[in-house]
């Protein structure tokens, strides 16, 4: 029993336990308190358990000294500043990660108390450029009195003769494998003060030792969960550990799998409802929450563009002012931001489109956030260029507010533990102007992102009997159980990362840390030691495949022998599993027909048909309950708008010609001229908001003229026609149904008689004209519209290398393009014209009647097909029927 062990080690001497992390401080001190409590004792002295670093700092604080301890932040602060400087030369040069290697390397050189003398500025770029940067910090530190906290070891053990008076008796090490040369020359220096001892926790060989495979990551880490959970049922009082050894990289699918596992309410009978029986020892970063995330945006709005994924974050987020109030208005108004098609916005834009709906009493009208972006945005312009640090964590507070951070509704008590670390966030922020007076917002802004990154943010709940861990930090914890898993080759032993910015033969020499393939070795053989060492029941697992690259096991545990799952155990149902078998199978009768639409313009036009034929369910949702789905914004010229580019360019260009006769007489270069005024006009109120969209539109308009003088070719050998219609407006009425149309082109040939044509950049198919459910409806529709006689419904195509004219004629005709009705090879065609066109307008009778009928049944036409691109999925489900 640990707790009976550390007091047989305490004695009645005052002690210091000293632990590798923080997580194994606060477990030993737990199980010394309970120790303590069933042993009947209503008191006792606390534990002084503290981590290493925690006592360094405590030995400090007992010096007299002048020299000022940098925090951590302070000192990535110190050596950015100090890269940025040296590498004005280098703008690609990533200051942020350039600088968090050279601390590692840095630190391993305090550590390790190497002299820099020893490393040759000649071997390589990297170790003297390293060198000089090291040189000058070293110096900057001697010239202003600064002591960092990697020399921080050094320090004390030269100084040592000031505290030793005010050490404890004993020092108990727990958890470490090995100490780098600056902890043990500080140790050494003590000892003749204080016992040091280390504490040696039972260690008894499991009971049982299995091994399992799997053939991805997913299931391994599904069925350690459902062990986990089985586990906890059996015995609420058990104490389980559940090792990843590949969690840093997979946290939120551990996450996802444990709480879709572990939230039965049989799981966590113990517990209040809002807490599962399980805990992580790897927090996030605190960027990562949503409210701080949204701090951050707010922070990072200003007057330029930002991405409209992060302004698309800001706009929905719950962590603003009026967000309860307006929480639909702004989800439509981001959906209107969309379809703006900028992959970045700036607030002008927003504030424009937002004050359009709110002038317009539009759905997406947004008047309170209007109010507080404009305040906001007011207030960041007020503010001066340059500050100190505490007063920019004074303005961002301020900014804060304006924009009701951190919300209207009251926060959760994760939420308000994440609030109070920004704000201690902030409060290191202040601590900057210890080594810089003033800085500009930019620089402000990048520190505090860099500091909301870097710190990870570890939530204060109670404990809890799974713990989910990486494997340092399940060291000197003891379990009832433990199922480490990600056991396979590529990831234990894990693999060497020597510093770039050391000599790798000097890193290897000193062992340190990550400098070889044989020290990690013998390292993960030792971490796999302990946890041997560390419960009754062990469990190792691995998965076969990683991205669908095959793995093998790690040839650390080849000695243990294979087991299947059910071998070990038999796992309980899941929650759904346990809902779904409680309760019997219902029957329901599904009636299609919904409300019916009493109104006669019919929404939607042409798509209306299209969708009910498709199927009558995305009818009803797009055009009834208009679940559209969020434009997502496309770099240069979408498809959409190409296609519109193309219908307008061909709108001038037959406006102007007319007809064939014209233009077989005109000249090439007049053509050429023509086709040139046509893109020229066409592109005047085209969007040209940045010199990249243009360089797009420049090609654009290459493209398009090249396509064009292929068009006019392929229209010079038809017969004789003329156009008559240009992007026409036409009504039609189908079963009292106003249905509004736009017909792309009508010519008229020799015999008098009407083509229609619509121009398509994709690959049409006339067959889809035909049958119970016209998917292509479009030309059969404007047929029906026309109060001329129709001879034929045809399609241009107008894609790069394939540009045609085809489609369905009535008479024959020389192009093998252009079929009758009897050369179209299906079924559902009929055998004359007017056949054909009677045909059509019962369909669409049909197809009208019920949408107005309100069927809206989920019945696509040919599935899977049907439902490949649709929208719609989450919506009506069809996976689950």
């Amino acid at each position: 029993m640990i707790g009976k062990s550390l007091e047989e080690l305490i004695g009645n001497e005052t002690t210091t336990i000293i632990t590798a992390n923080q997580r194994l401080a606060a477990y030993l001190k737990k199980e010394y308190d309970k120790y303590q409590f069933k042993s009947g004792k209503k008191a006792w002295e606390s534990l002084d358990s503290v981590a290493l670093n925690t006592w360094t700092k405590r030995l400090f604080s007992w010096c007299e000294t002048d020299l000022f301890l940098l925090s951590n932040h302070q000192l990535k602060f110190l050596w950015q500043q100090l890269i940025s400087r040296e590498s004005k030369n280098n703008p690609l040069l990533d200051v942020e990660a350039t600088a968090s290697i050279s601390l590692q390397a840095w630190e391993m050189i305090n550590l390790w108390q190497i002299n820099l003398e020893e490393i040759d500025p000649n071997d390589n770029n990297d170790h003297k450029t390293f060198l000089r940067w090291a040189t000058k910090f070293k110096n900057f530190c001697d010239t202003n009195s600064w002591l960092d906290q990697n020399n921080l070891q050094n320090y004390l053990a030269e100084e040592s003769i000031q505290f030793n008076s005010m050490l404890p008796r004993k020092i108990i090490l727990a958890g470490f494998d090995s100490l780098p040369p600056a902890t043990i020359n500080l140790l050494q220096n003590i000892i003749q003060y204080s016992t040091i001892s280390s504490l040696i926790i039972d260690t008894e060989e499991p009971e049982t030792e299995q091994k399992l495979t799997f053939s991805h990551s997913e299931d391994e880490i599904r069925s350690m969960a459902s062990w986990a959970r089985t586990k906890l049922t059996e015995n609420p009082n058990i104490h389980i550990g559940c090792i990843g050894v590949d969690l840093a990289n997979n946290r939120s699918q551990y996450e996802r799998i444990f709480t879709e596992e572990l939230s039965s309410p049989s799981a966590r009978a113990k517990f209040e409802t809002d807490q599962l029986p399980f805990d992580f020892s790897l927090g996030q970063p605190l960027a990562e929450l949503p409210l701080i995330k949204t701090a951050l945006n707010i922070l990072e709005i200003d007057f330029s563009s930002r991405p409209i994924r992060d302004f698309s974050f800001f706009i929905k987020s719950p962590h603003i002012g009026g967000a309860e109030t307006e929480f639909y208005s702004r989800a439509m108004l981001d959906a209107k931001i969309h379809q703006a098609n900028q992959s970045s916005v700036n607030p002008k834009l927003a504030l424009a489109i937002n004050n359009h709906a709110i002038e317009q009493d539009d759905y997406a009208a947004s008047p309170e956030l209007q109010s507080i972006l404009s305040k906001g945005l007011s207030f960041r312009k007020s503010l001066p260029a340059e500050q100190s640090p505490s007063n920019w964590a004074r303005s961002i507070k301020k900014l804060l507010k304006i924009y009701g951070w951190p919300g209207e509704r009251t926060l959760s008590s994760l939420e308000f533990q994440q609030n109070q670390k920004f704000h201690e966030l902030l409060n290191q922020l202040s601590t900057i102007e210890a080594v810089k007076l003033k800085m500009s917002l930019k620089e402000c802004l990048d520190q505090i992102k860099q500091l909301a990154s870097s710190t990870i943010f570890q939530a204060k709940k109670p404990s809890t009997p799974i713990q989910v861990l990486g494997p340092l930090e399940a060291v000197g914890i003891k379990f009832d159980a433990i199922w480490i898993s990600g056991l396979d080759d590529s990831k234990w032993p894990t693999n060497s990362n020597p510093n770039p910015y050391l000599p790798y033969k000097m890193q290897r020499d000193k062992q340190l840390p990550r400098a070889s393939a044989k020290q990690e070795s013998y390292f993960s053989k030792k971490l796999l030691r302990h946890f041997t060492t560390s419960a009754k029941n062990i469990i190792y697992s691995y998965s076969l495949l990683n991205d669908d690259q095959p793995q093998l096991p790690s040839p650390l545990i080849e000695r243990v022998e294979n087991y299947d799952i059910e071998d070990i155990i038999k796992l309980s149902p899941t929650w759904a599993e346990q809902i779904h078998n409680t309760h019997s199978t219902e029957i329901f009768t599904e009636n299609p027909n919904i409300v019916a639409f009493k109104k006669t313009k019919a929404p939607g036009g042409v798509s209306l048909f299209k969708h009910q034929a498709e199927c009558p369910f995305r009818a009803f949702a797009t055009l009834r309950l208009k679940a559209n789905t969020i434009h997502h914004p496309t770099v240069g010229i979408e498809p959409r708008e190409r296609g519109t580019i193309l219908h307008q360019a061909l709108s001038f260009l037959w406006a102007e010609i007319k007809d064939q006769k014209k233009l077989k007489s005109l000249p090439k270069n007049d053509i050429e001229a023509i086709i040139d005024r046509s893109i020229t006009r066409t592109f005047e109120n085209f969007r040209q908001q940045n010199q990249f969209l243009i360089q797009i539109l420049n090609i654009e308009k290459t493209r398009l003229k090249n396509l064009l003088k292929q068009w006019l070719e392929i229209e010079k050998d038809r017969s004789y026609f003329k156009v008559v219609g240009n992007e026409q407006s036409k009504q039609l009425k189908i079963k009292d149904l106003e249905i509004k149309l736009q017909v792309d082109r009508i010519d008229q040939i020799d015999d008098g008689s009407h083509w229609i044509i619509d121009y398509k950049t994709g690959k049409p198919d006339m067959r889809a004209w035909f049958g119970d459910r016209p998917t292509e409806p479009q030309l059969p529709l404007y047929c029906l519209s026309h109060k001329e006689p129709v001879s034929g419904l045809l399609f241009a195509q107008l894609r790069s290398n394939e540009v045609e004219l085809k489609g369905c004629v009535q008479t024959a005709e020389p192009s093998k393009n252009l079929k009758t009705l009897a050369e179209i090879k299906t079924p559902d065609a009929k055998d004359t014209w007017n056949e054909q066109v009677n045909s059509w307008r019962t369909v669409f009778d049909g197809l009208a009647d019920d949408f107005k009928n309100g069927h809206a049944a989920i019945a696509p036409k040919d599935p899977p097909k049907t439902c490949q691109f649709c929208d719609l999925k989450t919506f009506c489900r069809i996976d689950n029927l």
